[in-house]
């Protein structure tokens, strides 16, 4: 099913934040910016292959360029939608505007991994993943991760 990313800005963009303490993590306007001109150069070079190319490998591969560059678009055009932070944190409590929920840091863990997604997932055997978001889009994410840590290390201390 593809998602409405506008549409989900612009309901995202009803709720009132500004008032909850904490550190406040946001989309980066200019990472974004750079992301849709990249995926705009992208839909061009698809359509390019779609109008230039005569065999039909070309065609099917810039036919999937097109669709796939488009949807990342229209993604990169709702986050730069968003006023919102996308997240939340506070001494002992993190809130991701997606789910909006409050999530505890004695109950779950954020993990950095390889490919600068930030992960949030319950400490199971499962690894269930309640949230993931991309580090590229976001602005601070080195001074959040080293805030986290600084709160999760805190928290261990209390125990």
């Amino acid at each position: 099913m593809l998602e409405n990313f506008i549409k989900e800005a612009r309901e995202l963009n009803t709720y009132d934040l500004e008032h909850i303490e904490g550190y406040k993590l946001y989309y980066s306007r200019i990472k974004n910016i750079l992301s849709l001109l990249t995926y705009l150069a992208l839909i061009g070079f698809g359509l390019f292959l779609i109008i230039s190319d005569t065999r039909n490998e070309g065609k099917l591969l810039g036919l999937f360029s097109f669709v796939f560059f488009l949807y990342m678009l229209v993604k990169t055009i709702g986050n730069l939608m968003l006023r919102n932070p996308v997240i939340i944190l506070t001494r002992d409590k993190i809130y991701h505007l997606k789910t909006n929920q409050w999530y505890s840091l004695y109950d779950y863990e954020l993990s950095d991994s390889s490919n600068r997604t930030l992960a949030f997932r319950r400490k199971n055997a499962n690894g269930y993943n309640e949230f993931a978001e991309s580090r590229w889009e976001l602005n601070s994410d080195d001074e959040f991760m080293s805030l986290l840590r600084v709160y999760t290390h805190s928290l261990e201390r209390k125990e």
